[in-house]
């Protein structure tokens, strides 16, 4: 075990530990583990996993995985997919998926595989998208069919 205490730093070192602290800061250091904080932010780090901390702030990451919370503020990202939940308004995006909510004013859009849906008080729409040749087809389909109907 070593200890130093010099111009207002404190070092211990001791076999598979490290502690540093001087004012506003402090940091540990072990095997696999590490954590820092200084002036109301605090850093760990341990086995995959990290933590960030400030005020009003907090974040974690883990492998695949990280979040972020802030006052009004969460937003979550993995492998395909995404969240955002921020003053009274949620989007989720996968892939092939984009999904909003505003709950406050009464709206909510679901985009999945070329089918859109709207809903707000009193609407609710609903629309495809389809490709141009498809449309084509469809247009000409719909348009034959009326002139046979009024022309025959």
């Amino acid at each position: 075990l070593t200890v130093l205490i010099a111009l207002g730093f404190t070092v211990l070192a001791a076999p598979r530990l490290t502690v540093l602290a001087a004012p506003g800061l402090t940091v540990l250091t072990a095997p696999g583990l590490t954590v820092l904080a200084a002036s109301g932010l605090t850093l760990l780090t341990a086995l995959g996993l990290t933590v960030l901390t400030a005020p009003g702030l907090v974040v974690l990451a883990v492998p695949e995985l990280t979040v972020l919370t802030a006052p009004g503020l969460t937003f979550l990202t993995a492998p395909g997919l995404s969240v955002l939940a921020a003053l009274g308004l949620t989007v989720l995006a996968a892939p092939g998926l984009t999904a909003l909510a505003a709950p406050a004013l009464g709206l909510a859009v679901l985009a999945a595989l070329g089918l859109s849906v709207l809903a707000a008080p009193g609407l609710l729409m609903l629309w495809v998208s389809l490709s141009l040749q498809l449309q084509d087809t469809l247009s000409s389909l719909l348009r034959d069919s009326l002139s046979s109907l009024l022309w025959d």
